[in-house]
């Protein structure tokens, strides 16, 4: 078995992705021009977190198919075992407790 992996790069998602982006950040600075929210640039944030989640995409990319699936199944016992520990199980409403 080959232990190679594929370094293809599917430019139509890239692409796809780039189109989404630079609509969201021209609808976010259009309506940031009401000036509700005056000395905040919300285009820069949303840049920084797209930065941050590609980021992240980039690190998951890292690892191997085999190792996600393990990290996927702790995560997955994990918050269900956290899910299920909530205070809010009982069908009380949270603020109750």
């Amino acid at each position: 078995m080959s232990n190679k992996q594929s370094h293809y790069l599917q430019f139509d998602f890239i692409l796809l992705f780039m189109l989404f982006a630079g609509v969201s950040l021209l609808a976010i600075y259009n309506a940031q021009q009401l000036e509700q929210y005056a000395g905040k640039n919300f285009v820069v944030l949303q840049i920084f977190w797209f930065a941050v989640g590609a980021g992240i995409v980039a690190l998951i990319q890292l690892f191997d198919l085999e190792q996600l699936y393990k990290i996927s199944l702790f995560c997955i016992y994990f918050w269900g075992f956290a899910i299920g520990r909530s205070p809010c199980e009982s069908g009380k409403h949270c603020a109750d407790n």
